[in-house]
């Protein structure tokens, strides 16, 4: 094959900015030609290339149709997978029952190898993964039925595609049984004024995103359940369900909304056939007030097909009974998603509009630059549960941008997520002078069973680059001999200490042969 296009979005569009119309191009159509201009939804099948194989997926997204004098009819983007923003041509019948096209229209202009795409039948040879032109199929049609249209003549192994013109090769993208149907317009769920606004504990298993824990927005009213954030992609995104006693269904598909113009919708399937779309359903326990449910719940890009980003399995839906959220120990949040932070409260304590901030990319909350103040930021994870007389270790993993570009921080500890509530210093200021993820560790123990809040606390001097947390921990210790918090700082030498102040390694480049057990470290606490 010449060329094949890059693939450079989720559901493998190609930028309509690669395409120019040079003098070599004349006859493709990229102005929206005079009519009645109407959008149909897609469904059906599409073929396109991935990394040297041949991959099939559902049709998604919309296409865009003029119904013009003269009987004359244009598609746009003719092919799913492949946005060119330029039309075909083709006749609707006297009776209005079926649209020929003729092909070998030119759709497309390639600069880089300056060549020329058009539409084509193929033959496919599963066998090979190779596909065949065939030169003999001059036009395809069309079925209109109502305001239905569909692709005739098509199928797993006839496809409509697209040929480069200098070497009437398939160019890596072609559909079959396509199916347009009127568009239906995706409006956002709002629910109505009213009813009881509550917090519940949200929690399940994502194929993609693992374990999920966070907070979400749940009312009730007029017997209908309205559920606020449960995708991490879309925070903002409301569900709605019917209740009816202690079942509550929500209706497939829900728009939840659009990222790089690709529109998103709620759907489910069963476990024991996730190849087709159902109704989510929400079990309720009343004795524990905790609603459960057996079914994926998937994030979906196209509303009448599977074609999934993700999927979520072992829901459950705890009430919190209020906003407040509580996790017991061990607890460790290793910031996969951005939904965590929900859970976590940051301040900006200097008010100069630089402070903590999620990091998708690099799945870690980041304290960014800042070029005329020091840092005064919080990171104060949610509230935890502890009890009196255990002992408890404290883990924090932060990275600078280089060990020539030193970060600082410091750890406390208090009852409330707010900078007077951190009373209680486990980890003194310390330097993070690293590429490289360190860990600062702390043990202790809490004088009362109450709640508590942790806060990494970002002291950086201005006109560095960036400190970076990827993980906290709180689990329980069962190390003999600390009893209290231990707020260590020997960082005059480079001596390996056991906690009753041994000295085990002098002028230590790192800790490696030691046995396994909690050492001091240029003032850090390190376990092995």
């Amino acid at each position: 094959m010449k060329k094949f296009f890059t693939l450079i979005t989720f559901v493998l569009t190609v930028c309509s900015g690669m395409f120019t119309l040079p003098v070599s191009a004349q006859a493709i159509i990229y102005d929206q030609p005079a009519g009645e201009l109407k959008t149909y939804d897609r469904n059906g099948y599409s073929y396109y290339e991935m990394g040297g194989y041949v991959r099939r997926g559902s049709q998604t997204g919309t296409v865009d149709i003029v119904f013009a004098d003269g009987g004359k009819v244009y598609i746009k983007n003719p092919l799913a997978k492949l946005e060119t923003n330029s039309w075909i041509e083709g006749t609707i019948n006297d009776e209005g029952t079926e649209i020929t096209v003729p092909m070998k229209q030119r759709i497309a202009y390639d600069t880089e190898v300056q060549d020329s795409l058009y539409v084509a039948v193929f033959e496919y040879d599963e066998d090979y993964e190779e596909f065949s032109i065939s030169n003999s199929v001059k036009s395809l049609t069309y079925k209109v039925d109502g305001e239905k249209i569909s692709l005739q003549g098509t199928s797993k192994y006839y496809v409509l595609g697209c040929a480069w013109v200098s070497t009437s090769e398939w160019a890596g993208y072609a559909d079959y049984s396509s199916v347009y149907t009127p568009a239906v317009t995706d409006t956002l769920i709002t629910p109505p004024a009213g009813g009881d606004t509550l917090t519940y504990q949200y929690s399940s298993t994502g194929y993609m995103s693992g374990e999920i824990t966070y907070p979400v927005t749940v009312i009730i009213v007029n017997g209908e359940m309205y559920i606020k954030g449960i995708y991490d992609s879309f925070p903002d995104a409301w569900i709605k369900g019917t209740i009816d006693g202690n079942k509550v269904t929500f209706a497939s598909p829900q728009y939840l909304g659009s990222l790089q113009t690709t529109a998103y919708y709620m759907i489910a399937t069963s476990t024991d056939d996730t190849k087709t779309i159902k109704d989510f359903v929400l079990n309720y326990d009343p004795e524990t007030g905790i609603y459960t449910s057996d079914m994926y719940l998937v994030e979906n890009t196209s509303r009448a097909a599977i074609y999934l980003t993700d999927y979520f399995e072992n829901v459950k839906l705890a009430p919190l009974g209020g906003s407040e959220v509580v996790f017991d120990v061990p607890y460790i949040e290793e910031f996969k998603s951005q939904a965590v932070m929900n859970n976590f409260t940051i301040i900006d304590a200097n008010e100069d509009n630089y402070t903590w901030q999620y990091s998708t990319l690099s799945q870690c909350v980041e304290y960014p630059y800042c070029m005329n103040n020091a840092g005064d930021d919080w990171l104060i994870t949610p509230k935890i549960r502890l009890q009196a007389g255990m002992k408890y270790t404290f883990t924090v993993k932060a990275r600078s941008f280089t060990a020539s570009m030193p970060e600082r921080l410091e750890v406390k500890m208090g009852t409330e997520p707010t900078v007077a509530g951190m009373t209680t210093t486990i980890i003194q200021p310390t330097e993070v002078a690293s590429g490289d993820y360190q860990e600062f560790i702390t043990t202790f123990t809490v004088p009362a069973d109450t709640i508590y809040n942790f806060g990494v606390h970002a002291i950086s001097d201005a006109d560095n680059m960036m400190l970076r947390v990827n993980y906290i921990s709180i689990i329980e210790d069962g190390t003999v001999g600390v009893e209290e918090i231990i707020a260590d700082s020997r960082e005059s030498d480079n001596n390996v200490y056991t906690l009753d102040g041994r000295i085990v390694r002098r002028d230590a480049t790192s800790l490696e042969g030691l046995d396994k057990g909690i050492y001091l470290y240029k003032g850090k606490k390190i376990i092995r």
